[in-house]
């Protein structure tokens, strides 16, 4: 008995740029994002299962595309270990953090989060209740293009060059 072939988001490379062209465009130092709620809509989710489970160039374009797409809109990973440690050090006391630290299925529960509490944000606004605060790098911005991050050197060392090739197949 044969192997049952997976279905797969993107089936080539081709449809994988083609894809994301509907809403941004590839640049020389990165990504330029177009139409940033269509991308999240209709794109990230894609991107994502292709980042997992795609075929080897599907998967490191995807990878790529998650990558800098995150970097033009402002929401590049980020880390509270500075804080933490100054905390360790005596500047701040008294204080509380918020985080969630997920260890499986992170996506998934990420975006679970986050639906909550677009949820929560819409019914305390209907009833006019305050409604959860939840502080991420873009919040109450409408950055479209490339933000106010370091610089690509300091902000990611891996070889970008590899990508480029593979994209200009």
């Amino acid at each position: 008995m044969a192997a049952e072939q997976t279905e797969r988001e993107h089936q080539s490379l081709d449809a994988l740029l083609s894809d994301f062209r509907k809403y941004g465009t590839i640049e020389e130092e990165g990504v330029g994002i177009n139409d940033a709620d269509g991308l999240r809509e209709h794109l990230i989710d894609k991107l994502v299962f292709d980042a997992v489970f795609g075929d080897k160039d599907v998967m490191a374009v995807s990878r790529w595309l998650i990558w800098e797409t995150a970097q033009t809109l402002g929401t590049g990973p980020a880390s509270i270990h500075e804080y933490y440690m100054a905390g360790g050090q005596g500047a701040w006391s008294n204080r509380t953090t918020p985080a969630i630290n997920i260890r499986g299925i992170t996506y998934e529960v990420a975006r679970t989060i986050f639906k909550a509490r677009k949820l929560l944000t819409s019914a305390s606004r209907s009833s006019k209740l305050p409604g959860p605060r939840l502080v991420t790098p873009s919040s109450g911005r409408k950055n479209t293009r490339r933000s106010s991050l370091p610089p690509r050197s300091k902000r990611d060392t891996r070889d970008q060059s590899s990508f480029k090739e593979t994209i200009s197949r």
